[in-house]
């Protein structure tokens, strides 16, 4: 994100995404249905709250077949970047990258 000079708020300047497989479980033991909104709000024993999930502490990896049920889920890690809004496409349209 940047912060523009002289302006209220944020801007995004670029993004970058790490994808990862993660076979989620709820605590508790609670099963998902897949469909019913309280797997919504059910804590996972597989994320820890306001941590990012680095690949290494990945204890088991989602299978993709037939009737399983994936949880999608998400995170954001905000880094600051000098890189303005107006120059924030330069690098890839340059042709010296």
């Amino acid at each position: 994100y940047h912060n523009p000079e002289g302006k209220e708020g944020h801007r995004v300047v670029g993004f970058a995404v790490e994808p990862m497989s993660v076979k989620h479980e709820y605590s508790g033991g609670f099963a998902w249905d897949g469909e019913s909104s309280d797997g919504f709000t059910k804590p996972l024993n597989s994320c820890v709250v306001n941590s990012h999930l680095e690949r290494s502490v990945i204890s088991s990896f989602q299978l993709v077949a037939p009737g399983e049920i994936i949880i999608y889920t998400y995170d954001v890690t905000w880094k600051y970047s000098e890189t303005a809004w107006a120059s924030r496409w330069d690098v890839d349209l340059s042709e010296d990258h």
